[in-house]
């Protein structure tokens, strides 16, 4: 006996015929019948329906409120269900008669657990527009190696799914309660859980194809398949890595391969061996751990650390020439685990020999070091095993690793590392370092290690199981990203592990935020100091293994994202991915959010309300996969860094700010964005009007010279530069204002904590600033970046309305500081994370 199911969903016009479809047959033993929040009167004609044929037609009894999608009411149906077999049925469909007599009698021949057959498709007003009879109708031709299969087997059936979803439909679908339940049910995804359902179905089941039509299926306007959606594609990049994660022996079959490669869908194909390396099943690196002490290491004396080329016997028994001996002299050792975890990730590559780390972001030939030019040497990795390192044998490549900190430039020594013992003749390429090859024999200083996993989770043991985070931003920077990355990891690390991975190589003028990390625990590893691009896919797998994360949080875009979302979705196909990578509607990364790879991603941020309105009505995200999240500010440290007004006097007094003179700010990254020289050009406008104001140009970055020669040829008396700042309450607090000119922003955060700390602000018109800043009251807005002329009017409407804007943003700081406060803002990040983790599940079945 069959059990149909039909999830009901604005569709009152057809809903009568659908469920009298599948009263024809006496082999039907139930309609169940659920409501996903209808708006147009369905639900009142499922309540007759449900009165006309009662009891064989019923409501779901219990079922949710509200819409909650097509995989979920299906689901709850079929759990429901009381018949061995269920008959899916979308609303807006019908049976065709005689439908359930042919399954009948083709399940009993084929011991099927799951059909499927051909469909007569009909209109708005159900006439006959075509057919569709599976692979030999195809959305598009099948690859000349699949064509003329008649599908005997679920492996066919397989094949042609891996193709294309010829099944087109749940109302196509028959199939067992317990398939369903082996299957866990339907997976939560919008556009594509028949087909997910159908290929689990092939893989776990016995399934069959039926040449009989069996289904009159309605083409209208308001098919949730005809949306066009590039989050269509991004389903089916997901649900491919779900199926490759599972069951990466399909990718052995020849004409599984061949479909995939021709899925218009799915488009490029990421293999086992694009990430696993050669043979599919190894990531391709060597193991790795720190030892501090040498001592320990079996065989290890200090007269073989200088000898030739060999070891003595106890060593060659204790260790084979794959393995790595790293031992930590003092200077690298104190350098701590973030250090010593990218030192361990380079040397896990058969590509290096040795590893050369340097104290600050300058490049090669330099790099820095602690103490006088004796010391020097503590900076050099060498890994031969536990050989000592001397050889004639072959040239040798190195790895410059650039350990940034927080400490000052001027507390290092800037050498040329070609000064280093071994080094003399060494040549670089980029971040290589190439030494030997002549036939001369090279020493060089040896780090010795013992063989183990590279470090990466720093929790292991943890006795209170916590979710585990892996963060992925393009790099840790100072820009403003970055330090709400950190104050969320912050106020979040008792309920989860987190590591950091990043991708692009910092820029000295960018500033590093790694030593916040440093100082919370949180492990950061840089793929682009320890690796060149092309391996970042075996690392993160190799991290992957290690570290297993329940989600990973994407907090900025790269080069190396953009063009491998799909790669990224490989790897981590069994967590959760959240992303938030936009930051405007315009420039960015928006450009790159209809690639199916970065839309196979499980959940995404907007960070403010017009970024939210173009996911939703432009690039088709469902609604209900878009958390909006404000970025956050420290509001306990804010609070108690106001200053009273004798203390604005005295951090005035320190900037050479006089009584009575009026300061602004620009604080941020020295960029194009940023528009530092229309700033700037405001200071010269208001000196030529003959105004004392004093204009601070507080950041540095790449139009730093550029802004330097704008002061120095306008001779800019009324501008004082800082480049660097520890604390942005020190300068804002002597300010009257705050100045932002850019041309695109999400929502600052330094326009926060201005209006924490009681300063109203000047604001081009991006973003969510003009949204906050009317809401609050205490700032002026330009309509309009990039117009000199309009900001400079702009400028004296703000200048003359300083006390109303002052007033507003002194009786606005509170609310904002508990609004925008890293602890508020990070329970946000929890509920999203967690929702993401909660749509995965197992593999989203709910």
């Amino acid at each position: 006996m069959f059990s149909v199911v039909i999830p009901v969903y604005n569709h009152a016009q057809y809903l009568r015929s659908a469920v009298e479809s599948g009263l024809r047959s006496d082999l039907v033993k139930e309609v169940l019948l659920v409501d996903d929040g209808s708006s147009d009167g369905s639900r009142l004609v499922l309540q007759d329906l449900c009165r006309q044929y009662a009891p064989r037609v019923r409501e779901l009894e219990s079922a949710a409120a509200g819409n909650r999608g097509a995989h979920y009411r299906l689901n709850e149906l079929c759990r429901q269900a009381s018949g061995p077999w269920i008959a899916v049925l979308n609303s807006d469909d019908e049976f065709l008669p005689g439908r359930f007599e042919v399954l009948r009698s083709l399940i009993r021949m084929e011991k099927a657990e799951f059909v499927s057959g051909t469909m007569i498709i009909v209109d708005e007003v159900s006439r006959v527009i075509g057919t569709k009879r599976g692979q030999f109708e195809p959305e598009y031709p099948l690859p000349e190696a699949l064509q003329g299969i008649w599908i005997q087997s679920s492996f066919d059936l397989l094949r042609i799914l891996c193709s294309q979803n010829v099944i087109c439909t749940t109302s196509n679908m028959v199939f067992t309660k317990a398939l369903f339940e082996r299957l866990k049910g339907f997976r939560d995804l919008r556009y594509t859980h028949d087909w997910d359902f159908a290929l689990r179905a092939a893989v776990h089941g016995r399934a069959s194809f039926c040449a009989h039509p069996l289904t009159r299926y309605r083409a209208h306007s308001a098919n949730t398949i005809k949306e066009p959606s590039p989050h269509v594609d991004g389903e089916v990049v997901r649900l491919f890595s779900w199926l490759l994660d599972e069951h990466p022996e399909i990718e052995d079959d020849p004409l599984v391969r061949v479909a995939l490669e021709h899925n218009s869908h799915l488009g490029r194909v990421v293999w086992s061996r694009d990430v696993c390396g050669a043979d599919g099943t190894s990531v391709g690196i060597r193991r790795v751990t720190i030892r501090q002490d040498p001592s320990d290491v079996e065989g290890y004396t200090p007269e073989s650390s200088v000898g030739d080329v060999g070891c003595d016997s106890a060593s060659k028994a204790a260790h084979s020439d794959n393995d790595f001996i790293l031992r930590a002299p003092p200077g690298v050792a104190d350098l701590g685990a973030r250090a010593l975890a990218n030192v361990s990730l380079a040397l896990a590559q058969p590509d290096y020999d040795f590893v050369i780390v340097s104290r600050s972001l300058t490049e090669l030939p330099a790099i820095a070091v602690d103490g006088d030019t004796e010391e020097k040497t503590q900076c050099v990795v060498a890994i031969p095993g536990a050989k000592p390192w001397r050889t004639k044998r072959k040239a040798l490549k190195g790895r410059l690793v650039r350990h940034a900190s927080g400490r000052a430039p001027a507390e290092f020594h800037e050498v040329d590392f070609r000064d280093l013992p071994g080094l003399e003749d060494a040549c670089w390429e980029g971040a290589d370092v190439f030494v030997g090859g002549d036939g001369a024999s090279h020493l060089i200083s040896q780090l010795r290690a013992e063989v183990a996993w590279l470090p990466t989770s720093t929790t292991t043991g943890t006795p209170i199981a916590k979710l585990r985070c892996l963060v992925f931003p393009i790099f840790m920077a100072t820009g403003g990203v970055e330090r709400n990355t950190v104050e969320i990891l912050r106020h979040l690390r008792d309920r989860y592990d987190f590591i950091v991975v990043t991708s692009e190589r910092l820029k000295s003028h960018q500033g590093s935020l790694h030593h916040q990390l440093d100082e919370l625990g949180i492990l950061c590893l840089d793929l682009a100091e320890v690796a060149d691009v092309d391996r970042h896919a075996i690392l993160l797998e190799c991290i992957r293994r290690s570290f297993e994360p329940d989600v990973v949080y994407i907090c900025n875009g790269s080069p190396w994202l953009a063009s491998n979302a799909e790669v990224l979705r490989r790897i981590f196909a069994k967590a959760a991915i959240v992303d938030q990578q936009v930051y405007d509607t315009e420039h960015g990364w928006i450009g790159s959010y209809r690639q199916r790879g970065i839309q196979s991603f499980d959940r995404f941020i907007a960070t403010n309300a017009r970024i939210k309105k173009e996911f939703v009505s432009k690039i088709l995200i469902p609604s209900n996969r878009i958390d909006m999240i404000y970025p956050c500010i420290n509001a306990a440290r804010l609070g108690e860094q106001k200053a009273s007004r004798e203390a604005e006097e005295v951090l005035r007094a320190k900037l050479g700010i006089k009584k009575g003179q009026l300061a602004f700010g620009c604080l941020g990254r020295l960029t194009h964005q940023k528009r530092p020289l229309d700033f700037l050009d405001l200071a010269m406008r208001a000196g030529k009007a003959g105004y004392g104001d004093q204009f601070f140009l507080v950041g540095d970055g790449e139009l730093a010279d550029e802004c330097s020669s704008f002061v120095r040829m306008n001779a800019l008396t009324n501008v004082a530069s800082i480049p660097r700042y520890e604390n942005v309450a020190d300068i804002v607090n002597a300010l009257d204002g705050l100045v932002i000119l850019s041309s695109y922003e999400g929502l600052p955060i330094v326009l926060l904590e201005a209006l924490a700390l009681g300063k109203p602000a000047l604001a081009t018109d991006v973003g969510d600033i003009a949204l906050v800043l009317n809401e609050y009251r205490c700032g002026i807005v330009i309509d309009e970046s990039g117009n000199p002329e309009l900001n400079w009017r702009q400028f004296n409407v703000f200048r003359s309305s300083l006390t109303e804007c002052k007033r507003a943003a002194e009786e606005a700081r509170f609310s904002v500081l508990e609004r925008f406060s890293a602890q508020a803002i990070a329970e946000q990040y929890h509920q999203s994370w967690t929702r993401a983790i909660e749509q995965v599940g197992d593999r989203g079945a709910k």
